[in-house]
């Protein structure tokens, strides 16, 4: 590879339209150059190949058998070439294989990536899919662009990472079917046994900071790190959760459990798919966030 870096690749350009056009002045109009530019590409185009290849005869101009034998060969370097060049790479869902790794909290790989995986079994057989929880270690992969996507509210990344917004979530309040409360007041959701879902294990947080600015505080019975584990500590018990509205709605479909609305304002955030710049152009990687962004409408 290393000799091809003294060579013009744009000679081969001109000796294949020598060789379609019979001639400098034809060959020079369809290349828009003048003829005396053709007839400098050819006399270093005869040093490249050390060959004539073309001479001029009662007809003109006429191409060795050297370059008679360099036609056919030529013209399929400049096909291979013109194709990697001007082709878009494209993605069969149905037939490729692909691996695909995405980090997430856990309520939304229950309510939004494994309504994608079932779905996309059917779709994309062979396309194989790796589910992580978000961490410190995910955040340095999505970085180095080894991770495909991440889906969180936007935090700290690299320059290189994109943040697509997903949707605008906010909180609602679940209690069991047959807890004995129908609305909640300020006063009594601060009075009710609280669940809280810390996935770091750390008390405190938005609900405390939305009871903060009305002069009250609450009681956090159970303190949890997983998302998966609030239906366990609700059901059958007069506690409160809030939880983020997706899955809440997930929740009251599969458990015996309503939903409240929160008697105080709770700051929501927006649900993000974070990935990297470099697979931006990358057709299966533009199929996933397709799909992705298709699921959560």
């Amino acid at each position: 590879m290393s000799q091809l870096s003294g060579i013009d690749l744009n000679l081969l350009v001109v000796l294949s339209t020598l060789l379609e056009e019979g001639g400098v002045t034809p060959a020079a109009r369809k290349l828009h150059q003048t003829p005396s530019g053709v007839s400098r590409a050819l006399s270093r185009l005869r040093d490249l190949f050390d060959d004539e290849l073309f001479v001029r005869t009662g007809r003109g101009l006429s191409p060795t058998p050297r370059a008679e034998a360099l036609a056919a060969p030529l013209a399929r370097l400049l096909g291979d070439v013109d194709r990697l060049v001007h082709e878009a790479p494209s993605f069969d869902a149905s037939r490729a294989e692909r691996r695909f790794r995405i980090a997430c909290v856990d309520y939304a790989q229950a309510s939004l990536l494994a309504p994608l995986v079932n779905r996309l079994a059917e779709e994309a057989p062979h396309v194989e899919l790796e589910l992580h929880h978000r961490s410190p270690r995910s955040d340095r992969e999505l970085d180095a662009a080894t991770l495909d996507l991440s889906i969180f509210p936007r935090h700290a990344s690299s320059a290189g990472v994109v943040w697509t917004p997903l949707y605008e979530e906010r909180y609602v309040c679940v209690v069991a079917e047959d807890a004995p409360v129908r609305r909640l007041t300020t006063k009594r959701y601060a009075a009710m046994d609280h669940v809280l879902v810390a996935p770091r294990g750390e008390r405190g947080g938005v609900v405390d900071e939305a009871l903060a600015a009305e002069g009250l505080s609450r009681r956090v019975a159970v303190l949890v790190t997983s998302f998966l584990m609030v239906p366990h500590v609700l059901v059958g018990t007069a506690r409160v959760a809030a939880v983020p509205r997706r899955w809440g709605a997930f929740l009251a479909e599969h458990y015996p459990l309503r939903l409240l609305t929160p008697p105080v304002k709770i700051r929501g955030f927006t649900m993000c798919m974070g990935w990297h710049e470099v697979f931006r152009a990358d057709p299966a990687h533009r199929w996933l966030r397709s799909q992705v962004v298709a699921e959560v409408r």
